[in-house]
């Protein structure tokens, strides 16, 4: 019998345009609690800040 334990699969791109690299990340996340409630949280992602009036 076949199991599903794959929770997420997230693919990033990674850039560095000083030293000309630029990287895929892929990552697999599992269905283990610790994964499954941390799925569930709001999270954020990059470094600059816009402000909107």
């Amino acid at each position: 019998m076949m199991q599903r334990t794959l929770l997420m699969i997230i693919a990033d791109k990674i850039e560095n345009t000083k030293e000309k690299i630029d990287l895929g990340l892929i990552r697999l996340l599992t269905k283990s609690d610790v994964n499954i409630k941390k799925s569930k949280e709001i999270s954020t992602r990059g470094t600059e800040v816009a402000l909107i009036k």
